[in-house]
C-alpha cells in the first residue's frame, strides 16, 4: 500500500506528518489491525493500528511516497485505508489533506465436482466479518468435517441428523446451507484462496460464525 502527499502551495511545508489509518477488526474490547503488517517506508513507524511517517519539509511543488507492506485477508466488509496529512507551516486550505482508499481483493479460481470432505474451522461472535479476527484468538476456534456431496448434497460424518445443500456460482465462490430436521439452520457464502473464506449466518440470529472452508 502507498500513500503520496504533495505540497501544492507557494512555500516549503515543514514538519510534514503522515499518519495511515489501517484497517481494523470487529473485535471487542480490544480491535487490531485487519492483516499482517510487515515492513514499511523508512520514515514510518506503526503505533496500533496506525502508520504514522515524518518528514522534515517538502519544498512546494514535490512530493513524498511511503508505503507499507500489508497482507489483507477476505472481509465481508470493505477493507479500507485514510491517509491523513498535515504541516506545522501555515495552510489556506485543509480540504485536500486526507484520502480514503478501499483495497481492491482478488480470489483464485476453485472449481468442485463433489465428494470433497472438508474442514470447517469457525468462530462466533457479533460485528465480526473476516476468519481472520478468529484466528487472533485460537482458542475460540472450533472445527467440523462436512462432505460436498456429488449430488449437492451435504453430509456430516459425525452429526446425524444434520444434512444440507452446497452449489457454486462462480469459480471462485461457495455457498452451503446447513439444515436440521429439514429447516435451514446455517447459510455460508465465501470465496476462494487456499481455503474459501466467508461469514455464516443463522436464520433469526444476530450472531455470525466467520468459516475456513479447507479441502482436505
Amino acid at each position: 500500500m502507498k500513500a503520496t502527499v504533495e505540497n501544492t502551495g507557494n512555500k516549503t511545508a515543514r514538519s510534514v506528518e503522515i499518519v495511515i489509518e489501517l484497517p481494523e477488526t470487529n473485535t471487542s474490547p480490544t480491535v487490531y489491525v485487519m492483516g499482517d503488517v510487515g515492513s514499511s517506508h523508512k520514515k514510518c513507524s506503526q503505533s496500533d493500528t496506525e502508520i504514522v511517517c515524518n518528514f522534515n519539509s517538502i519544498k512546494k511543488g514535490k512530493s513524498k511516497t511511503v508505503w507499507v507492506d500489508i497482507a489483507l485477508p477476505w472481509s465481508a466488509d470493505a477493507i479500507e485505508f485514510t491517509a491523513d496529512a498535515s504541516t506545522s507551516s501555515s495552510e489556506s486550505s485543509t480540504s485536500n489533506n486526507d484520502d480514503t482508499d478501499v483495497a481492491e481483493m482478488a480470489y483464485i479460481d476453485t472449481v468442485l465436482s463433489g465428494g470433497e470432505s472438508t474442514t470447517n474451522s469457525h468462530c462466533s461472535g457479533t460485528g465480526l466479518t473476516a476468519f481472520y479476527e478468529c484466528t487472533l484468538f485460537p482458542s475460540s476456534v472450533m472445527d467440523h468435517t462436512a462432505v460436498l456431496e456429488g449430488d449437492w448434497s451435504i453430509s456430516f460424518p459425525d452429526f446425524a441428523g444434520y444434512g444440507g445443500t452446497w452449489w457454486q456460482d462462480s469459480d471462485d465462490h461457495l455457498a452451503f446451507e446447513y439444515t436440521y430436521g429439514g429447516s435451514v439452520v446455517a447459510e455460508f457464502e465465501g470465496n476462494g484462496g487456499d481455503c474459501f473464506e466467508g461469514l455464516t449466518t443463522f436464520p433469526g440470529s444476530s450472531y455470525v460464525a466467520p468459516y475456513e472452508v479447507c479441502i482436505d
